[in-house]
């Protein structure tokens, strides 16, 4: 599916690119771009248009870039998203990475203006805010590990995905991929587990779908964080048609075995806690009616999260937008209010 996108999403991400290198030409941007986004229709007069418009045609224009514009964080919130978006070509979130695996890694632009992580909100021990898990001054953690820690210790999703124009989003997988993501993330955090950050990135990656982040965004993000390719444990692409089919097979028949293991668990649990049945739907026999888009091994469900400078300390601050329209800095109990099928049980999304 092909995207005609806006102008603030262009500019976002042009801005952080010639911060980055300014002196990359029209031609050399307008690859970058539309490696990480494939889906987008833009063409190079229109990028000229967009630089031209916002000063961002020379080099020099370019080089004084030094902090995230408020063109930012205009326009309206994106909306949730839980429906799985297949790729275009039909791949399996393993065949993307596989064929991801042999590209250049690319810069980590999107989430780069976060900067270096402020200790002193840790000390403060502000009101509603929690310490998180693992880290301490000294560890050695990167700055967008430290920003991520944060983020999952102060929020109910459990991991954030850098987002393009002013948002985020908060990304939260069904309930036994959550368990295994969970655990997946102490070894990747605690052991440098290659394969264990594999893991996570094909979790991910079905989130990224929805939400157009591209494979090698979420790739230098992961990289950004933990200080290794998440990629060095995937396997290597399929180089004839035969093999591509081979892995198709393979993918179906794991997404069946899945599919089979899960129904067998949601059986069992509809038998020993009765109010499994609110969110779990049954045949006139009485057996589970297995719903990809829910109970399936890609089933994620995204939520935005703006992001907003600080100015009293320069610092990213990360903005939810309530039911009513009222737009506050995310704590453990607006958060609780804003989002409540993600803590009561009735209402969760994922089974």
């Amino acid at each position: 599916m092909t995207t005609n996108p806006s102008e603030e999403e262009v500019l976002y991400i042009l801005r952080a690119l010639r911060h980055i290198e300014p002196s990359l030409g029209v031609h050399k941007v307008l690859a970058i771009l539309k490696e990480r986004n494939p889906s987008w229709i833009l063409s190079e007069k229109r990028l000229r248009d967009i630089m031209k418009r916002y000063g961002l045609e020379t080099v020099a224009a370019a080089a004084s870039l030094s902090a995230v514009p408020e063109q930012y964080n205009i326009g309206p919130p994106p909306f949730e998203q839980s429906d799985p978006r297949p790729h275009p070509k039909g791949w399996s979130v393993t065949l993307e990475a596989s064929y991801e695996k042999v590209r250049p890694l690319q810069p980590f632009v999107r989430g780069q203006f976060l900067g270096p992580f402020d200790w002193s909100k840790v000390d403060a021990e502000k009101k509603g805010y929690k310490m998180m898990a693992f880290a301490k001054p000294g560890r050695g953690f990167s700055d967008a590990l430290l920003h991520q820690l944060d983020y999952k210790a102060n929020s109910d999703r459990i991991y954030r995905l850098y987002g393009s124009g002013g948002w985020d989003w908060g990304f939260t997988p069904n309930a036994d991929m959550r368990i295994l993501f969970d655990e997946m993330f102490a070894k990747a955090l605690a052991n440098k587990d290659t394969g264990a950050l594999y893991f996570m990135y094909l979790r991910l990656l079905a989130a990224a779908r929805q939400v157009d982040v591209s494979a090698a965004d979420l790739r230098a993000q992961l990289h950004a964080e933990y200080g290794f390719d998440p990629l060095n444990a995937a396997p290597n692409p399929p180089k004839t048609e035969a093999e591509v089919a081979a892995w198709h097979e393979r993918d179906e028949r794991n997404r069946l075995t899945y599919r089979e293991e899960k129904m067998r668990m949601l059986q069992d649990l509809i038998k020993l806690e009765p109010r499994a049945l609110k969110h779990v739907k049954l045949d006139e026999s009485g057996r589970v009616i297995y719903d990809e888009d829910i109970q399936g091994i890609d089933a994620v469900f995204c939520v935005p999260v703006r992001k907003q400078r600080d100015s009293s300390s320069g610092r990213l601050q990360f903005i939810m937008t309530l039911n009513d329209g009222t737009q506050v800095i995310p704590t453990e109990d607006n958060t609780k209010s804003c989002f409540p099928h993600l803590k009561d049980p009735d209402r969760e999304p994922f089974s």
